[in-house]
């Protein structure tokens, strides 16, 4: 049984690997050939700079729910009717945003630090 596996894995499997290994290897050598040009869908030359759009979007996302989150810590701290285990949740709550909040700007600093270091404009 094992026999008539392996021989049916190589009978169907073995022909398209090979296939697809030649094509590639031809296009491979096609492509050296020629100069391909691809676009450029993130509008950034380096990799500095595609990094400093990232830290961009995350300090655009996360700095806005971190503000929700400090609202939230305010609503849990209004609500907790003096219970200690709801205190600690508010305070925990409003610490966790405000690290959050410090840990994306100092990323975002980061990553431009690095880009001046590098000499990379951004």
């Amino acid at each position: 049984m094992k026999k008539n596996i392996s021989r049916i894995i190589k009978i169907f499997l073995v022909p398209p690997v090979l296939s697809v290994l030649s094509f590639a290897f031809l296009g491979a050598k096609q492509a050296a050939a020629q100069d391909v040009r691809l676009p450029n869908f993130l509008g950034s030359d380096n990799v500095v700079a595609l990094i400093h759009q990232i830290a961009g979007f995350a300090l655009a996302v996360f700095v806005p729910l971190a503000a929700l989150m400090i609202l939230y810590a305010g609503f849990l701290f209004l609500t907790s009717g003096g219970d200690p285990t709801k205190i600690k949740t508010a305070k925990d709550t409003l610490t966790w945003a405000v690290i959050g909040i410090v840990v994306i700007i100092l990323a975002r600093g980061l990553v431009s630090l690095i880009g001046d270091l590098l000499g990379v404009s951004l």
